[in-house]
C-alpha cells in the first residue's frame, strides 16, 4: 500500500497490535487461575501476587520474542486494568504502574518491562559457560631480587627510621 503525494510515494506501514485476553493467559496455569479468583474476590494485589503476572511477560516472550514492541507492551499493559479494575493506577490511563514508554532517553518502566528484563537476564546468564573452578590457588610471580641481600637490609633500616620522602 503506498501513498502519493506531491509526485512522491511513500510507503505506509501498518502495524498491528494484539489483543490481549488477560483473564484467558492467566487461567492458562494453576498459579494464574488461583491469582484470578484472588483479585476478582480481594479486588486488591499483593506483591506475592504481582509477582506472579510474570505469567503474562512469559506468554509475551512466546508469542512476541524476547524483544516484543512498544505497541504490544501497552497493549498488554492496556487490557489489565478493564480486565481487573482493582490494577488502575491513578497517573494518566491507569496502566502506566504495569507499562510506560520511555522518553527523554529514559527508558521503560513498569511491572511487565521489569518482568521482561529480569527474563533476559537469567536467559543470558544461562547461555553464557560457567567459569570452572580451579583446584589450585592462584599463584602470582614475584621475579628474583636484583638487589644484594647487604643493600636490602640497609633499605630496610632506613624505612624504619623515615617516612620521608614517600617515593
Amino acid at each position: 500500500m503506498e501513498e502519493e503525494t506531491t509526485g512522491v510515494t511513500i510507503p505506509l506501514v501498518l502495524h498491528v497490535i494484539p489483543g490481549f485476553d488477560i483473564r484467558q493467559i492467566l487461567t492458562a496455569s494453576p498459579e494464574g487461575r488461583l491469582l484470578v479468583e484472588s483479585l476478582d474476590k480481594d479486588n486488591l494485589i499483593t506483591i506475592k501476587q504481582r509477582c506472579c503476572m510474570v505469567i503474562l511477560v512469559s506468554h509475551l516472550i512466546e508469542k512476541f520474542g524476547e524483544t516484543p514492541t512498544t505497541e504490544t507492551k501497552k497493549a498488554m499493559a492496556s487490557a489489565l486494568v478493564p480486565a481487573f479494575p482493582c490494577l488502575k493506577d491513578t497517573t494518566g490511563s491507569g496502566s502506566e504502574t504495569w507499562y510506560a514508554q520511555g522518553r527523554n532517553h529514559r527508558p521503560a518502566t513498569g511491572f511487565l518491562e521489569e518482568g521482561l528484563r529480569n527474563i533476559k537476564k537469567r536467559l543470558r546468564s544461562m547461555s553464557r559457560p560457567q567459569r570452572e573452578e580451579v583446584d589450585e590457588p592462584y599463584r602470582t610471580f614475584i621475579p628474583e631480587s636484583t638487589i644484594s641481600q647487604e643493600r636490602a637490609e640497609q633499605f630496610k633500616e632506613w624505612l624504619r627510621n623515615n617516612t620521608q620522602p614517600i617515593s
